[in-house]
């Protein structure tokens, strides 16, 4: 038996509270929580569609963690108050094309080759 998994908060949705472009600020450290495919990274997020004073839930990908650790530091205490940048790709996960999240300094620009690179 799979027991379904939840978190405590509201999550932020794609096209709901955010959009691509969109500059969030990070509002706390960050906190690992469990779901559905195992541990993820969580931020408390403003900005966008988000409700001003009523951040949401946003797990960062390792490839964004990597990002904003190249922009930030590696101490995600000092992320709060830091500003992301919203990127949107379609890309194959499991077998199915899916909107992929990513997250980087406002400042830095997307670079597109054969490999996707930030």
């Amino acid at each position: 038996m799979i027991l379904k998994k939840t978190s405590m908060g509201k999550f932020a949705k794609l096209g709901e509270n955010f959009k691509e472009g969109d500059i969030l600020t990070i509002k706390d450290e960050g906190t690992e929580e469990e779901g559905t495919f195992g541990i993820q990274v969580v931020f408390q997020v403003e900005g966008g569609a988000i409700v001003a004073g009523e951040p949401v839930k946003l797990s960062f990908n390792k490839t964004s963690r990597n990002k904003l650790i190249d922009a930030y530091g590696e101490d995600t205490a000092k992320w709060i108050g830091k500003e992301v940048k919203v990127w949107v790709l379609t890309e194959n996960v499991a077998g199915t094309m899916r909107k992929v999240v990513y997250l980087t300094s406002p400042d830095q620009e997307l670079v597109e080759d054969k490999d996707i690179a930030f």
